[in-house]
């Protein structure tokens, strides 16, 4: 047997840090790389005549690795659903202890190289256990979760002991950040009271849209559910009257798909919707919002109704038998139904594109084992309001581009979220990451930048530029997910798609690229040039800073020697930018500007 993890590979610098099954030498285990990566390894072949031995790396959530191993999850879930659209492949040589690494799409691991669907883990220690099951007639009594995230509680109480289906009640908690929702406390025994059944079906039909569904409808921001409110009341009466109820009629049905509240239906809870933006999973109440990454606030919930449907799988009783089975079989659903809740579109527009597009056609038929990280699937949802046939050459272009995993791409990713402090301003994180990028890039602030040539060079992505007709509003598109990508399209008719907006479109892209392909935009992007929200401003910012640095523009104000218009002009045609980015980057550049300058370059902005 080899030193086990590979040396010198992609995986960086690897340390063991727990064996979960040993038999003549570790067959699984965990380890951490030296960026703080956790990977769940796998002996999936071994081979003595051949003298090596293959191992299965899985990248891992911490919350799912302890799921996992605490036998809560099967450990098939972290080759199936990996953090990352690949995992690794490492083959080690017995006598040289020479290795080599390449990566593999998830979907396409061997099924003889997958632990069985019923594999589990024992575990002797229930970490996440706010009690034991000591208590007279309770089945289970366990939280799920951290006081750092959103943390579920379940107690499963049988009279008597007994276990039969009228005798069955459960209480569910919820904490977010340690702070009580529903019950006094984590560890309460006030939780809500509620019929096990009707818990496990709500989740159970929820599941899909809760899991697939982006954000909120009609660009509602996601903020605290005040503020939705607010904002969809000012919307809907700007609305004509005939347009109102289907608003209402949406934001009602996308209430009653993520309030998590509704689990039980004979008591009023505090409403919390759970809202997927990408990886991120927001929990939004009355007076807070809450992000973490998705699988934060999945997985304990999954955990807790996992529990909940193995009790009632054995109670002898059909409405339990019932429940039980809707959550076994949550995943189920129509290719057409499925592309509906991940693209946002409803089932007609679904059927119309199917008809208009071969590629998107394909993609409904054969529905990937994650849907939500469909790269066409998050092109039809972004590319509302285009035609059938605009958006089918959309899918023709990101169909026709296969996928690489460009490692310096990944290395400038988390060198920059490395240099620059998180912030509550979409536009400082933007400038910050700007400045880093250059300073990584050994590019000077002073010398101009072709945003092409660091895509293309620096970064590994192919550039394209398209035609689409009639597409004003559509600047570029792009993919980065795990079959098509990375790869970034420009619509040569689009209103910022030629000449010095170009530029400003494909540094646009290098932001979404660094800061949000594991984020917010984690498989696409169409850009139209619609405002929504932190992404996009934090995008604006970068690109303007990226192209022409603030404190250049502010030196060269303060150096210059001739009217205010020939400057700005002269900057544009040095730094391939537009004069409003020019004018904009002058005043941002906390250099002081005498007023009458300040008039010429308000004219050269449109806001």
């Amino acid at each position: 047997m080899t030193d086990l993890t590979p040396v010198g590979s992609p995986l960086g610098e690897l340390t063991i840090e727990d064996v979960l099954i040993d038999y003549d030498g570790p067959k699984l285990f965990t380890c951490t790389n030296h960026l703080g990566y956790h990977y769940l390894a796998l002996l999936v072949d071994d081979d003595e005549e051949q003298r090596h031995e293959v191992f299965l790396y899985a990248p891992i959530d911490p919350p799912v690795l302890r799921a996992i191993t605490h036998g809560r999850l099967p450990l098939r879930y972290a080759y199936e659903q990996p953090l990352e659209p690949h995992v690794w492949v490492a083959s080690l040589d017995y006598l040289s202890g020479s290795s080599d690494v390449r990566s593999m799409l998830a979907s396409r691991i061997p099924e003889d190289w997958l632990p069985l669907p019923s594999a589990r883990l024992q575990s002797t220690v229930t970490l996440d256990s706010s009690k034991g099951s000591s208590h007279a007639g309770v089945l289970v009594d366990r939280t799920y979760g951290s006081e750092k995230g959103a943390s579920f509680t379940l107690r499963i109480h049988a009279e008597g002991g007994a276990l039969s289906g009228p005798s069955l009640t459960c209480q569910i908690g919820l904490s977010i950040l340690g702070k009580p929702v529903w019950g006094s406390s984590p560890t309460s025994d006030d939780g809500v009271f509620a019929s096990p059944e009707e818990a496990c079906l709500f989740f159970a039909g929820i599941w899909q849209y809760v899991s697939w569904e982006e954000r909120l409808p009609q660009d509602l921001p996601l903020d605290r559910l005040e503020r939705i409110r607010a904002a969809f009341n000012s919307r809907r009466n700007s609305l004509p009257p005939f347009e109102r109820q289907e608003f209402e009629e949406a934001l009602e049905g996308f209430y009653e798909r993520h309030d998590l509240s509704r689990f039980v239906s004979t008591t009023a809870l505090k409403p919390v919707l759970l809202v997927k933006e990408g990886r991120y999973g927001w929990l939004l109440e009355d007076e807070s919002s809450h992000k973490f990454g998705l699988n934060e606030v999945l997985l304990p919930l999954e955990e807790l109704v996992t529990d909940l449907a193995s009790q009632l799988a054995r109670v002898d009783e059909p409405t339990s038998r019932e429940a039980a089975n809707a959550w076994d079989t949550r995943w189920q659903a129509a290719g057409d139904n499925v592309a509906s809740i991940v693209s946002g579109r409803t089932l007609e527009e679904v059927r119309k594109l199917r008809a208009s597009s071969a590629a998107f056609d394909a993609e409904v038929a054969s529905i990937p084992r994650d849907p939500s990280k469909s790269e066409l699937f998050a092109a039809a949802r972004m590319s509302r309001g285009l035609t059938d046939l605009q958006t089918s050459v959309i899918f023709s272009q990101i169909s026709s581009v296969g996928f690489t995993r460009p490692a310096k791409l990944d290395d400038l990713e988390r060198a920059i979220f490395a240099s620059i402090e998180a912030s509550t301003y979409a536009y400082d994180e933007g400038l910050a990451a700007a400045r880093a990028l250059r300073s990584l890039l050994n590019i000077s602030p002073s010398e101009p930048i072709d945003p092409k040539t660091i895509l293309e060079r620096e970064l590994g992505v192919t550039v394209r530029d398209v035609s689409i007709d009639d597409a004003d509003s559509l600047d570029a598109f792009a993919a980065w997910g795990p079959t098509h990508g990375p790869a970034v399209f420009v619509n040569r008719k689009g209103a910022h798609g030629k000449g010095y907006g170009r530029n400003a479109t494909l540094a646009h892209e290098i932001c979404h690229l660094l800061l949000d392909r594991n984020g917010a935009l984690p498989v696409a992007e169409v850009l139209r040039g619609r405002q929504s929200g932190h992404v996009e401003a934090r995008a604006r910012a970068f690109a303007a800073e990226l192209l022409l640095p603030q404190a250049v523009a502010g030196e060269e104000y303060l150096k210059a020697t001739k009217d205010m218009r020939k400057l700005v002009k002269e900057l544009s045609a040095r730094f391939k930018v537009s004069k409003e980015i020019v004018a904009w980057n002058i005043w941002n550049s906390n250099v002081s500007v005498h007023p009458e300058h300040w008039s010429v370059l308000r004219s050269m902005t449109s806001q």
